[in-house]
């Protein structure tokens, strides 16, 4: 009988260990998926703030060759 809750106690105490190191990576796994998902947040912020620019780059530059060719 002794031995029985030996065991038992042994197996419990395994068990507590796994599931909190589980968890602990899990959580871990958890974090570093937010920073990746931000890091792809911020690389597509920058891409539309560039396009953005862009875009009323050319928007100045045509509307200057528009004056240009008006005036000629």
């Amino acid at each position: 009988m002794l031995n029985f809750l030996i065991l038992l106690f042994a197996m419990s105490a395994s068990g507590a260990i796994g599931f909190y190191l589980a968890r602990e990576r899990y959580l871990g796994d958890g974090k570093r998926e937010v920073r990746a998902l931000g890091a792809e947040l911020a690389k597509l912020r920058r891409r539309s703030q560039s396009a953005d620019a862009q875009t009323a780059r050319l928007r100045t530059e045509c509307d200057r060759l528009k004056r240009a060719t008006r005036k000629s």
